[in-house]
C-alpha cells in the first residue's frame, strides 16, 4: 500500500495474493530449469506481463521498493 491500510480485510486479501504470487514465481524459477531464483522469476514477469500494461500516470514499486509513477 502507498497509504497504511485500516481495513483488515483488505490488508488479509493483499497479503494471500501476495503469497500466492510468491508460489507461482517460485514455480517458474523451478521450471525455467536455468537456475532464476524467484526474485528473478518475478522480475522477469513483471517486465514482459506488467510493466507494459502499466498507463502513464499509475503507481507502481520497483525492484528497490520505491513507489514511482510511470
Amino acid at each position: 500500500f502507498r497509504v497504511p491500510a485500516s481495513d483488515a480485510a483488505l490488508t488479509e486479501a493483499v497479503q494471500v495474493t501476495n503469497a500466492a504470487r510468491r508460489e507461482a514465481y517460485a514455480r517458474s524459477a523451478q521450471a525455467a530449469g536455468d537456475g532464476a531464483t524467484t526474485e528473478a522469476a518475478a522480475a522477469r514477469m513483471f517486465q514482459t506481463q506488467l510493466l507494459p500494461r502499466i498507463s502513464t500516470g499509475q503507481w507502481y514499486r520497483n525492484a528497490q521498493g520505491q513507489w514511482v509513477q510511470r
